[in-house]
């Protein structure tokens, strides 16, 4: 699959997130759900991205 924009983040969770944002959702272990997200400009990183990034960062163990 070829990106849209010329950043794509790639978030973590233990959960899927059902959101129109994320261009594609794939459950890759049991546990593990990872969750692709175009960047197309600066305000596409806004507190709601910043909220996802912290709920990965929490799981993978970071304080």
């Amino acid at each position: 699959m070829h990106p849209d924009a010329d950043l794509v983040v790639s978030i973590a969770l233990g959960r899927p997130v059902d959101s129109a944002r994320f261009k594609q959702v794939v459950q890759v272990s049991p546990r593990h759900w990872m969750h692709q997200l175009e960047v197309h400009s600066a305000e596409d990183l806004d507190e709601q991205v910043a909220a996802w990034l912290a709920e990965a960062a929490r799981e993978a163990g970071d304080p």
